[in-house]
């Protein structure tokens, strides 16, 4: 009997050790230069998309007025984004806690990210942007303010928004929550995903 469970203690030590070795390696972080690398890259791929999107909505408005812009940003802010995306070679999106369009939810990571971004903001600072190394991924976060022009969209009924936009706001956005902002308060943010494989 001794020597059953003296072999079934060996052999349970033998399992144990190879689910040991068997689990994955811890994985690498980014190094400082390649964090600012990685968090420069981004912003421009950020910035260049935000003036894609910004010229063309300027054109909107100038068309057509407010009511017309909020047409384009529901037809046509996505696709563009998408395009961007593809002529850069890398995953863009806009995202919010306070979303106009469902499809710009924020993730749970991501709405980390917008808290503390805020709370940068409540003490008078500028948010920085952020890079996170997420499986092969960098994940950059950049901070997307409101200025006095997103305020005619995104500020005060009645103060800010006109009665025709906002009713133009019900029409496409039934589950609308991205009204009520002030000027320099955080919009949401762009979400940038880069390739990591050259970092390993």
């Amino acid at each position: 009997m001794r020597s059953i469970i003296t072999s079934l203690t060996f052999f349970s030590a033998i399992i144990l050790l190879a689910q040991c070795t068997n689990q994955p390696t811890e994985q690498a972080e980014l190094t400082e230069s390649e964090r600012a690398t990685y968090l420069e890259q981004g912003q421009q791929y950020a910035l260049q998309t935000q003036s894609v999107l910004g010229k063309n909505l300027m054109q909107a408005v100038q068309t057509g007025g407010t009511a017309h812009a909020l047409t384009f940003c529901n037809e046509q802010a996505i696709p563009l984004t998408d395009s961007m995306s593809s002529e850069l070679g890398v995953s863009l999106k806009r995202v919010s806690d306070q979303h106009r369009n469902p499809d710009n939810a924020a993730s749970e990571a991501e709405l980390a990210y917008i808290q503390e971004a805020k709370t940068a903001i409540a003490k008078g600072n500028m948010p920085a942007g952020d890079v996170r190394l997420m499986g092969e991924k960098i994940v950059g976060y950049y901070p997307i303010l409101t200025n006095e022009l997103c305020l005619n969209c995104h500020g005060d009924p009645g103060t800010d928004i006109t009665t025709e936009t906002l009713q133009a706001i019900k029409t496409h956005y039934p589950v609308d929550k991205a009204i009520g902002y002030r000027a320099n308060q955080l919009r949401g943010i762009w979400v940038v995903e880069m390739s990591a494989k050259d970092i390993y």
